[in-house]
């Protein structure tokens, strides 16, 4: 929430659960660590699209999202 501060206006709004706004940390901070053990930058910009394609959505629906952006 530190890094993107929008979540927190989502989280209050409803838009965005707490659980999809985990669920979307745990993918970012995985992202930027691969089992080289090399870091990947992620953009502010690839934060927020993510942020935005799951609002609104269940828990399921975060989940697939996430695993389309895994690869």
């Amino acid at each position: 929430m530190q890094e993107t501060p929008v979540v927190k206006t989502h989280l209050e709004s409803g838009e965005l659960t707490l659980t999809s706004a985990a669920m979307i940390q745990r993918h970012i901070r995985a992202k930027k660590t691969v089992p080289s053990g090399s870091k990947v930058q992620v953009t502010e910009e690839t934060k927020a699209a993510l942020i935005t394609e799951c609002l609104g959505q269940s828990k399921r629906e975060v989940e697939k999202i996430l695993l389309t952006h895994a690869s």
